[in-house]
C-alpha cells in the first residue's frame, strides 16, 4: 500500500504484476505482465479530476486472480476514492479494453438506480 512520505516512491512496485506466480518460467511470465507507466502522472490525474483534492492520502493495488489489468484504489484528501485501471499488453488492445469498461460504467450510471462511481478520465 502506498503511504505518502518525504520521498515520492511508493511502498510497492506499481508496475509489477503481483496477482500470482508460476511454477514454470515465472520470471518470463511476470515480465510479460509488467506495465511501464508514469505512476506519479497517474496520481496527478486522480487529483486533477477530483474537485477539492490536493494530495493522495493512500494508494492500494487492486486486482483479482488472473486479472489482466493493473488496478489502484487512490484515496484523496477530499474523502474520495478514485479507482484507476490500466490494461496490460496481455489484455488486448488498450483502447478497446478500457473503452469497454467505461461503456459499462456509463450504461450502469444511466440505467441503474443504485449508486455507481463516475467515470473521470480515459
Amino acid at each position: 500500500m502506498f503511504q505518502p512520505s518525504t520521498d515520492t516512491a511508493p511502498a510497492f512496485d506499481p508496475q509489477a504484476y503481483t496477482d500470482g506466480r508460476w511454477l514454470h518460467r515465472n520470471d518470463e511470465r511476470q515480465e510479460a505482465r509488467r506495465l511501464q507507466f508514469n505512476f506519479d502522472a497517474l496520481l496527478d490525474v486522480a487529483i486533477d479530476r477530483s474537485p477539492g483534492a490536493t494530495r493522495v492520502v493512500s494508494c492500494e493495488k487492486q486486482g483479482g486472480r488472473g486479472s489482466l489489468n493493473h488496478g489502484f484504489a487512490i484515496r484523496l484528501d477530499n474523502g474520495k476514492c478514485v479507482i484507476a485501471r490500466l490494461p496490460t499488453k496481455m489484455a488486448g488492445l488498450p483502447r478497446t479494453t478500457v473503452s469497454s469498461e467505461v461503456a459499462t460504467l456509463q450504461f450502469s450510471m444511466l440505467s441503474l438506480t443504485s449508486r455507481i462511481c463516475c467515470y473521470l478520465a480515459n
